[in-house]
Order: C-alpha cells, then structure tokens, then sequence
C-alpha cells in the first residue's frame, strides 16, 4: 500500500511540473508575440566597426601604425573635421609668446595632448637643397614631430620610434622659461619633395592638471641663408586629444557638441523627395550574384558613395 501511495504522489507531482511547464511556455510565448505586435518603433540609423584604437602594427623601420585607418601624420589623412586656428597654441604664461588660440578650455584638467597639421609648398630648388632641416620649438612639456609621415625629433617623449598615445603625459617637465631650441632633421633633400609637404606634431603636457602648456614649431632650411617653410604664428589644423586621432573610431559629433539625433531619422523629417523602391538595397558585381536584391544601387553607390540612407514607418499594434 505504501508503495502505491509512493506511486500515486510521484505521478501527481509529474502532472504538477507538466501544467507548471505548459503555463511557462504559454507565458513565454505571449510575451514574444506581445513584443512582436505591441512594441514601440525601434530605429537603427548607424553602425560603426573600428578595431582598438590601442592595437600597434609596426613594421620597421618607422614609426607603429595604430589600428587600420589612415595615420593622421600622412597627407592622405582626412582632417576636415579638425578645428583652424593660428598658432602657437597653449595656455599659461611663456615670455614672448602670444598665443594664438589658448587651449585651456579644451585641455586643462583634462587632456593631455594637442594634434596639429600644417601643409606647406616645397619648391624643386629647396626639395634638392644639401642643407639642414631645421625645427626651432618651444615646447611644454614634450613632443613628437613628423615630416612626410616620418618621425624626425622628440624631446620627453621616450626613445624614438616609441608611440605616443593620446593620454600619455611627458616624461620631463620643459619649463615655461626655456628658449626656443633649433634641432636638425638632416639634409632637407633627405626630408622634403618637390610640392605639397606636411609637419606634424604632437605635444604632451606633463600633467592634465598643469597650469602651462605649449606647442609653437617654426620649420626652415638652414645655410647662410636659411629659407622658411612653416612659421609658427600661421593657421594650422589642430585637434585636442580627446580620441586618438586616427587607428580607431571618432565620433566628432560628440567630440565637438554636434546634435546627437541624425534629423532624417526622426518622425517629423520630410523624405518626400526620396525615390521609393523595395529592399534590399546594395549592389553585387560579383557573376554570379551572391545577393538577391530588391534594388541595385551600383550606378549610385560603387566609386560615388559610401553609405546608402533609408527610412520606413512601421506602427505598434496594441493589445
């Protein structure tokens, strides 16, 4: 008898878990069925992909590429985004320097770097001239400067070759009263070419909390004679190292305050004015075809365009 007993429970408790299970499924079930007709308009506008802007590639010799985009010390970078200003840029005081855009707003207490770009005309005369290239500076508190995408002086910024990565802080402090010192890069014909050159430079603060700071680079041709290419007080292309400059993902929308939202993805946006066409959308110039489209977009998109814009309206159902 007890053991029929035993049996009896064991079945009722299997029938139990069954009816619990069933009830779970049910509920599982009405809540995915719920969010497919009742959920509010979820919209996708962008996708972004970069690899870490902290992975070095270093092929030597040179200086190590970040990450996979163009390095920003290259003439093929693109830095339309960054700001203008004339230099030299920095904040505190230095004897006999007037700065030109005072970076303290965007750097102090905050930032440990400032980027700066300037493209400058090199004649056939001085490309093939035997004499030295020389970068006069003042700087505080330590920097890194390229010619044509190559490294050709530091100074509190490690062993040459060695990256330099945006929140890295100078090794030394430079003082605010040091003079301005004139390096030589080598012969100008080793550095420089007939046309457009480009210097850049990348200064670091010894600490984001220091009350100085200052990048100021003239850049000539020495000789009896010296020839200048770059002075300091001219507009240059500069970009506070709130990011790595290039290597990895930059969003200048909230780097620079831009509004966040892309207006032609809102409700109120008027698209009238767009062509209509049934998705997918894309081009495959592969034979044959690997994807099944429902409008080709090849003479719009392949060599014109880099990203294709499109919106539906889809509405909640409520239950």
């Amino acid at each position: 008898m007890k053991g029929f007993v035993r049996t009896v429970h064991i079945i009722s408790l299997i029938n139990a878990a069954k009816r619990v299970y069933r009830c779970f499924f049910c509920f599982l079930f009405g809540l995915l069925f719920a969010a497919q007709t009742a959920c509010g308009q979820v919209v996708i506008n962008e996708i972004s992909a970069a690899n870490s802007d902290r992975m070095l590639q270093r092929t030597q010799p040179g200086y190590p590429k970040l990450g996979t985009t163009t390095p920003w010390i290259l003439s093929g970078y693109d830095d339309s985004l960054w700001k203008e200003g004339k230099g030299p840029f920095g904040f505190g005081t230095f004897s006999g320097v007037t700065l030109g855009v005072n970076t303290s707003g965007a750097m102090q207490n905050k930032l440990a770097s400032l980027y700066v770009r300037k493209a400058f005309a090199v004649t056939a005369g001085q490309a093939a001239s035997t004499n030295q290239l020389q970068l006069v500076t003042r700087f505080n508190d330590g920097f890194i400067a390229f010619v044509n995408g190559v490294e050709v002086a530091r100074r509190n910024m490690g062993n040459p070759g060695m990256f330099g990565y945006r929140d890295q802080t100078a090794f030394n402090t430079n003082v605010p009263s040091a003079p301005a010192i004139t390096i030589d890069l080598g012969m100008a014909s080793n550095r420089l070419w007939t046309g457009t050159n480009l210097l850049c430079i990348q200064t670091h603060n010894k600490a984001t909390t220091s009350g100085d700071f200052l990048s100021m680079a003239d850049l000539k041709i020495g000789g009896a004679t010296p020839v200048s290419l770059v002075t300091n007080s001219t507009t240059w292309k500069y970009f506070a190292g709130v990011a790595e400059p290039s290597g990895g993902l930059i969003d200048y929308g909230l780097i620079n305050g831009l509004p966040q939202t892309a207006t032609w993805a809102t409700i109120g946006y008027n698209d009238s004015a767009w062509p209509q066409s049934k998705g997918p959308f894309g081009y495959d110039r592969n034979v044959p075809v690997h994807y099944l489209l429902g409008t080709n977009l090849t003479s719009q998109v392949y060599n014109i365009a880099a990203c294709v814009r499109s919106t539906t309206t889809r509405w909640a159902v409520p239950i």
